[in-house]
């Protein structure tokens, strides 16, 4: 896999909605598709102290965020949203 590409998951035989980020997306995202992070700090490295981002296709219990992705490459090229705490 290329940097920057998104990789399907698969799990018990079903395709997740989500699909995971090994880094940030290099072009825009299709409409109906959320850029997302978790409530970690972010950080300069995806997956560092558990920081984790991936896209969704469903805009349920996000909140949209203006932080800049820990200064990753490609953070500003997307609108993104982390995920609402309960």
């Amino acid at each position: 896999m290329r940097q920057g590409e998104i990789k399907p998951e698969i799990m018990m035989g079903r395709k997740l909605l989500n699909r995971y980020c090994s880094s940030l997306p290099g072009f825009k995202l299709r409409k109906g598709s959320y850029l997302v992070h978790n409530h970690v700090k972010p950080t300069s490295q995806l997956g560092l102290n558990g920081f984790r981002a991936w896209v969704q296709d469903t805009d349920t219990y996000l909140v949209e965020c203006d932080c800049d992705f820990g200064g990753l490459k490609n953070a500003k090229l997307n609108k993104h949203y982390r995920v609402r705490l309960r």
